[in-house]
């Protein structure tokens, strides 16, 4: 079965694809497709684990090319996937709502001289080819509790087992040479203004957990008017967090962290954010406990 990653997608059905040649025949033939669905998602829920091998004895011949392989379709920028089996919208380019309890996921590459990463969930390839400095797509799974792991061609760098929630986009992070769950998310909306920047920060917890822990992240972004000021925001780095979307204008931006109340520079970075781009502060820390930051495009 060919793997579907980065959330780049994909197939749509059409009328052909579905046996139907007018749109009463397309309606019919859509109800059953539906009824196939609603079979393999009872099934993934009774019998966790891919479905490749049960869909022959579950789903009607006429069905087993449309269902069988990897396909996908947009849904708000998502692409939605279950058991290892995407869902296409079938006789409509409309987009489709995604299944009930279906989870986000996404990943975000954060260490250099790392290729490209995959991610594999129950054994099926959900994320793949992202980049250092890059996020894949936000795919729809099925929520739950799930076994990942993560690899950059050969090397496995992360096995995981994570409960996903439908709550909000459930992240990983690869940050220095290594998979992490962010463990507090800060709810957002998660829509991306087109005519602002978007920025949001993210801190990666390390094996050193020593004092200083409590950071203030010093702020400096584009303003016209008053092109001094310097926001502040509070860290705490023992918690592995994704934070809430925050919207500027764009142009170029200066993040510095120091200790809570004091002025010591631990890491600092500079960087631009276009309009309408957006763009991740991943904060992580080395084991002699050293600081560093760097930047990764959301998509």
């Amino acid at each position: 079965m060919t793997p579907l990653g980065g959330g780049r997608s994909l197939a749509r059905h059409s009328f052909s694809a579905l046996g139907c040649g007018t749109v009463g025949l397309c309606v019919q033939a859509t109800l059953r497709l539906v009824g196939d669905l609603l079979a393999l998602n009872r099934v993934f829920h009774e019998q966790p684990g891919p479905l490749v091998a049960r869909t022959e004895s579950l789903v009607p011949a006429v069905h087993r090319e449309t269902l069988g392989g990897i396909m996908a379709s947009r849904w708000a920028g998502r692409v939605i996937l279950f058991g290892g089996v995407s869902i296409a919208a079938a006789c409509s380019a409309d987009p489709i709502q995604p299944l009930p309890n279906s989870a986000e996921l996404r990943l975000l590459h954060a260490t250099p001289g790392l290729g490209a990463v995959t991610v594999q969930m129950d054994n099926a390839t959900v994320i793949q080819n992202v980049t250092y400095g890059n996020s894949s797509q936000v795919v729809l799974v099925p929520s739950g509790l799930h076994r990942f792991v993560v690899r950059a061609g050969s090397q496995t760098i992360g096995e995981l087992d994570q409960a996903l929630t439908t709550q909000h986009i459930n992240t990983v992070v690869v940050s220095a040479g290594a998979a992490q769950f962010a463990s507090v998310v800060t709810p957002d909306t998660g829509s991306v203004a087109t005519n602002r920047a978007n920025l949001r920060i993210v801190n990666v917890v390390g094996s050193n957990t020593t004092a200083p822990t409590l950071l203030d992240v010093l702020v400096k972004a584009p303003d016209v008017q008053n092109p001094d000021s310097v926001m502040k925001f509070g860290i705490d780095t023992k918690v592995a967090s994704y934070g809430t979307l925050m919207y500027f204008n764009p142009g170029h931006f200066d993040f510095k962290f120091v200790p809570r109340g004091e002025t010591t520079v631990l890491t600092q970075l500079g960087f631009e954010v276009a309009l309408g781009e957006t763009k991740a502060v991943v904060l992580e820390r080395a084991a002699n406990g050293t600081y560093s930051a760097r930047v990764v495009m959301e998509r």
